[in-house]
C-alpha cells in the first residue's frame, strides 16, 4: 500500500511498467495495514504466451528495510548511546595523551 513518504516518482515508473509491458526494478517504500513502513525491492516482469501477448505480470518483493534504514527501538537506542560515550572516552584519552607527550 503506498504512503505519504512513498516516492511519487516511483509510484510513476511502476505504472509506466505495467503500461509498458516492460521489466523493471524499483526499491520501493510501502505501508502495511497497520500503516508500518517497509522498503521493499520490487521486479516486475510481463509474462507472455505462446502468441507473444502479455498475459499476466510476475511481481515479486524482497524486503530490503534493514538495508535502508536502521532499526530503532529502545535497545538500539540504549546500545548505540553506549557506543557514542565509549567512543568520546576513548577520543578524549587519546587527547589527554597526546597533550602529556607534548
Amino acid at each position: 500500500m503506498y504512503g505519504e513518504l512513498t516516492d511519487k516518482k516511483t509510484i510513476d515508473k511502476v505504472r509506466q511498467a505495467f503500461d509498458n509491458y516492460e521489466s523493471n526494478c524499483f526499491e520501493i517504500l510501502l505501508y502495511r495495514k497497520n500503516r508500518s513502513p517497509v522498503w521493499f525491492y520490487m521486479q516486475v516482469a510481463p509474462i507472455r504466451n505462446e502468441n507473444d501477448r502479455v498475459v499476466l505480470f510476475l511481481c515479486t518483493f524482497k524486503d530490503i528495510t534493514l538495508f535502508k534504514q536502521p532499526i530503532e527501538d529502545e535497545t538500539t537506542k540504549v546500545i548505540f548511546a553506549t557506543f557514542l560515550l565509549r567512543l568520546e572516552n576513548l577520543l578524549n584519552l587519546s587527547l589527554n595523551k597526546r597533550r602529556r607527550l607534548l
